[in-house]
């Protein structure tokens, strides 16, 4: 079978756009996603100084009765207090375990990010639960330069994702009528 000259410069042109076009997506979708998955930590490392803020003054009305009492015992109230206000799951924590939890499931067993916490320094981890994808941000809880304890957003990367797979979409649409318009004017010229 011949192949007219025509039709080699249809399938080269193809040849060459379809392999651009694929690794322009790819490399546009992963830069989307790791710039969203930046971004929305930077927003939760900002917020944990304001949750510092907030905890430490619901504590420091009390603060007579001792402070790691004093967590235990308004844990579950700050955390409910936190995500009403945050719109997403908190969980507090000293070093004998979890103290509050604005919500009780999906149940967490991921807890690197606490261990961390507890130990001084912020950390976070992107974990899979029951197939949504979530940001584990968890942060020491300071009092009178002593870590009490921490506070853990559980945030739901929700958004984020539906953002990357409309792109996705969009970048896809976009590359096959791409790719039919090179055809249309190869075979035109």
């Amino acid at each position: 079978m011949k192949i007219g000259i025509k039709n080699k410069i249809v399938i080269m042109n193809i040849a060459v756009l379809l392999p651009v076009l694929f690794i322009v997506c790819f490399i546009t979708i992963g830069n989307l996603y790791k710039n969203i998955l930046n971004n929305s930590i930077t927003m939760l490392k900002q917020e944990s100084y304001n949750s510092q803020l907030n905890i430490i003054s619901y504590l420091d009305i009390e603060k007579n009765i001792g402070m790691p009492v004093l967590l235990k015992n308004m844990s579950p109230f700050i955390a409910k207090s936190l995500s009403d206000h945050y719109k997403f799951r908190i969980q507090l924590y000293n070093k004998d375990g979890m103290l509050g939890d604005s919500e009780e499931y999906p149940k967490i067993l991921e807890n690197k990010d606490v261990d961390h916490a507890l130990s001084g320094t912020k950390s976070y981890i992107i974990k899979k639960i029951e197939g949504k994808q979530y940001i584990l941000f968890s942060s020491p809880l300071y009092f009178e330069e002593e870590t009490i304890g921490c506070f853990r957003y559980i945030y739901p990367l929700d958004k984020e994702i539906g953002l990357v797979k409309n792109t996705s979409i969009t970048m896809l649409i976009l590359g096959i009528l791409a790719a039919f318009l090179s055809i249309i004017l190869s075979n035109a010229f």
